[in-house]
């Protein structure tokens, strides 16, 4: 939805419901990941993907279930992220042996609250049933019928 829905929906659902904002990256090619580089101090790890949460989306779908270690984002937070085990893995994070730790995304630096169960998270749907993930479209050239399939139709 055009990011002016969002007030639309803030002011409909009023005192009835909780609405919260929610971003991803995507490039041009809407058929592939957008990748996100991070760093940590020496070691860098390319995730598939950005998906821009509010504090609140914990009371929208119970998301903070699939956290692993650390905390949900507090409410007026900036820069700060949540990464999958595999990433903190991939760059070395421990959260159980320092609090306080920053990460670069596109070279910006960002403080990591929690760590998060990839395998939980694949098994998440959304509100809708899909998964919460940035949306990837199949292309047209995989969507395509083979020789095979064209001559079984016929």
């Amino acid at each position: 939805m055009p990011p002016e829905a969002f007030s639309i929906l803030a002011n409909a659902f009023e005192g009835t419901g909780v609405v919260g904002p929610r971003v991803w990256l995507e490039s041009e090619d809407k058929t592939t990941a957008t990748p996100a580089l991070l760093r940590y101090q020496a070691r860098t790890f390319e995730a598939l993907g950005v998906v821009g949460l509010s504090a609140k989306e914990s009371q929208i779908t119970g998301l903070d279930r699939i956290l692993a270690r650390g905390r949900w984002f507090h409410e007026h937070e900036r820069r700060a992220l949540l990464i999958s085990e595999r990433t903190a893995e991939n760059l070395a994070i421990d959260l159980q042996r320092h609090e306080d730790v920053d990460i670069t995304l596109w070279g910006i630096p960002f403080k990591v609250v929690g760590v998060f169960s990839g395998k939980k998270m694949k098994e998440f749907s959304d509100l809708d049933g899909e998964p919460l993930t940035p949306a990837i479209f199949p292309s047209e050239g995989s969507m395509g019928i083979t020789e095979v399939e064209k001559e079984a139709l016929e």
